[in-house]
């Protein structure tokens, strides 16, 4: 492990991340224009597959009522420091899972002391038990008669108005069982609200008035001259004129008490008629009348309390990438995960406990170890999340990175090399070569027809410009190479393409990718002027002797321009 991170730590220079890149894509190394003084970025990843083992004690005590169900099991833990000692092993769990039963958990014992925990860590073959055993504190594990009944088990009711006495007369009724009826004030009897007690009420045949409208005489007074009425009223028969009659529904303005029947009385609600009022809360049995169970004992009479001390132990298991000071671009930790391995076994860098203490820190990795600690609050003493055994393995993940200038677009862009000297991967910008269709681009190409539609001056030197970049990028690949000579050259010709659609762009690229070169065409050597192709040959021969010497594949392919153009030209317009 050690040795692999050193081999991982040597120098990185230009040159080898240069011949790595043209030994693994050389169609992108072509495209690439480095500078020699390029500075290379680097990064060490450092990959940690950590397991730390870590301890924790807690003194808790837990108070209960003596339950007989208990006390025999309670029997294990009383007798004191002279049976037990000061500390001392608890064999059975059962009484805790007994009061559980009522409800009761231990809970921190605020009055421990340090003194407490110590006590040695259980261990098997030099490695610390995952499960660790109880100990109870002698000293503080008693039983005691409850102080709240002095262990008589009851207490007298503390209901304030039974007082103890379990049963007594009704303060409601004063032990009558009844009560004045709270509706008629016991008057039996009570305005009728139909009447309001007048015993009268308005005739519904002339609505009070005790008069009503003769219709024959109205009628009789008709003329068919002036068509006028004439009312005659007579006196109402039915209520004799007076406008109001008699109520049916009471009796002299008065009707029975609905509520007590008409007795003046009714059941006291507070006793229901029994006269006297008995406890709910407390017992009625003589021995035990008045009397209710202890709050603080329970009816039992004692109480009792265990001490102890309870150790956990647990593994933190972490695997993380880190890096300190990185620089690389669109390069994080989490990203490089897929390079870890993550199932190398690891080896113990630590034991502590009891009196055994070794440490065995790479300083490669001490201060990552530092910061694991840390986070998970770690201790070396005490027993409070006490670490005390430590596995690790360490990867050291290498990484470099230069900037390039794409020869084709004259654009700048990074080259990543991840893990360089185990399983290296490439990772290349190509973001230019992946350029998606926008308005802007859109529009180049309706420039680009309408252009093509007239014939525009603009139209045919850009043609034009087209085919001379793809002939020099041609000329470039045909003899399997293309020098830094070379690539500075056409870099500096073609000065970038920004002036052309996404798909003319792709067919530059494409063009570049190509294992093979297309046959040259007639479109590829016609131009629009003279001028322009006697510019484009005088361009391509500089470019072919860039590299010291013009190689024959280089002669043959001008001259095949050349020949095609001759054979193909004609009047230029």
């Amino acid at each position: 492990m050690k040795n692999d991170a050193l081999k991982n730590l040597e120098s990185i220079t230009l040159e080898q991340i240069k011949d790595f890149i043209k030994t693994n894509s050389p169609i992108e190394f072509d495209k690439m224009i480095i500078s020699p003084s390029e500075i290379v970025k680097r990064t060490d990843f450092m990959f940690m597959n950590y397991s730390g083992q870590y301890l924790s004690r807690t003194a808790k005590v837990i108070e209960f009522p003596m339950y007989g169900n208990v006390r025999d099991n309670f029997e294990d833990f009383s007798g004191g420091a002279s049976k037990h000692g000061d500390k001392s092993v608890i064999n059975s769990k059962h009484i805790f899972q007994t009061l559980e039963s009522y409800g009761l958990r231990p809970q921190e014992d605020k009055s421990s002391s340090t003194s407490d925990l110590e006590f040695p860590i259980s261990t098997t073959n030099n490695a610390v038990d995952s499960a660790q055993p109880m100990y109870f504190l002698s000293s503080k594990t008693n039983s005691w008669t409850c102080e709240c009944c002095s262990g008589k088990k009851y207490v007298q009711c503390d209901d304030h108005e039974c007082g103890g006495r379990h049963e007594w007369q009704c303060t409601g009724c004063y032990g009558k069982g009844q009560v004045t009826c709270s509706k008629c004030a016991g008057n039996k009897k009570l305005d009728c609200s139909t009447c309001n007690g007048s015993n009268k009420v308005r005739c519904s045949s002339c609505g009070g008035d005790g008069k009503k409208v003769d219709k024959l005489d109205t009628f009789s007074a008709v003329t068919s001259s002036t068509r006028s009425t004439r009312v005659v009223q007579k006196t109402c028969g039915n209520c004799s004129g007076r406008g109001t009659k008699q109520c049916t529904s009471c009796n002299n303005g008065k009707v029975t008490c609905s509520k007590c029947s008409g007795n003046g009385k009714t059941t006291c609600t507070t006793c229901s008629g029994k006269t006297v009022i008995t406890c709910s809360k407390c017992y009625a049995d003589r021995e035990r009348r008045g009397m209710i169970d202890c709050p603080e004992c329970k009816a039992m009479g004692e109480l009792a309390k265990i001490s102890f001390v309870e150790t956990i132990v647990n593994t933190q298991n972490i695997q993380r990438i880190f890096s300190k000071g990185n620089n690389l671009k669109d390069v994080n930790p989490d990203s490089l995960m897929k390079l870890a391995k993550k199932n190398e076994s690891q080896v113990n860098i630590l034991k502590n406990f009891n009196d055994v203490n070794t440490k065995n820190y790479d300083e490669l990795v001490e201060g990552y170890i530092s910061e694991i600690q840390s986070e998970n609050s770690f201790q070396f003493n005490g027993f409070v999340n006490r670490v005390t055994d430590e596995e690790l393995y360490f990867q050291v993940i290498p990484c470099v990175q230069i900037e390039y200038r794409h020869m084709i677009t004259n654009t700048l862009h990074n080259v990543t090399i991840l893990n360089y000297f185990e399983n290296p991967e490439l990772v290349i910008d190509k973001s230019v070569e992946n350029e998606k269709s926008d308005s802007k681009d859109k529009m180049k190409g309706v420039s680009r027809f309408f252009g093509k539609l007239f014939k525009t001056s603009k139209f045919k030197k850009k043609e034009d410009r087209k085919r001379e970049i793809q002939l020099m990028i041609m000329l470039a690949k045909v003899d399997g190479k293309i020098e830094d000579q070379e690539k500075l050259f056409l870099a500096q010709e073609i000065s970038g393409i920004s002036e052309f659609t996404i798909n003319e762009k792709k067919a530059f690229f494409g063009l570049m990718d190509a294992s093979s070169l297309p046959e040259l065409e007639k479109k590829d050597v016609v131009f629009y002027s003279d001028e322009a192709y006697q510019a484009v040959i005088s361009k391509l021969e500089s470019l072919a002797g860039k590299d010291g010497e013009i190689d024959g594949s280089e002669k043959v392919f001008i001259e095949k321009i050349k020949t095609m153009n001759l054979e193909l030209s004609k009047p230029r317009k």
